[in-house]
């Protein structure tokens, strides 16, 4: 595996940041969840040590001033989701355990508006864990 030290890191994340962006500002949201999917598909990784996923944090942070980093029940080290917002997520946050997609449903009207990020098919037509958006299956794009 190729090592791409803290720089390469950076523009990574960044590059991440601007394709949620863009999602956010097309789908008229103020944050977006990353699930660890879409981050090992966007970023080439398997495993997210603790060092790395401060950095996404520190990263994201020129577009989204907020960011929970969400870790698998049970678990110490691993990571589940990364949500990213443009507003603050304190007092609309569910708490308990649930999955991303029901924590981002149960936000109260009026509070922020997240959505999953979404990703197109790969280049053999399959999306992520069986799920993809409409708007990306093939034959539609």
């Amino acid at each position: 595996m190729i090592q791409i030290g803290r720089e390469g890191a950076r523009r990574q994340h960044r590059a991440v940041s601007l394709f949620a962006v863009i999602q956010c500002w097309l789908r008229q949201l103020d944050g977006v969840a990353f699930q660890r999917p879409h981050l090992e598909r966007l970023l080439g990784l398997h495993r997210f040590k603790r060092a790395r996923i401060n950095w996404l944090k520190e990263d994201f942070q020129d577009f989204f001033p907020h960011c929970k980093i969400i870790k698998r029940a049970g678990t110490i080290n691993s990571l589940s989701s990364v949500i990213v917002s443009r507003v603050s997520l304190e007092n609309a946050w569910p708490k308990g355990r649930m999955t991303t997609k029901q924590r981002i449903e149960s936000i109260p009207a009026g509070g922020p508006r997240l959505a999953l990020f979404e990703l197109p098919p790969t280049d053999d037509g399959k999306c992520l864990r069986g799920h993809c958006p409409s708007r990306f299956r093939l034959g539609e794009l």
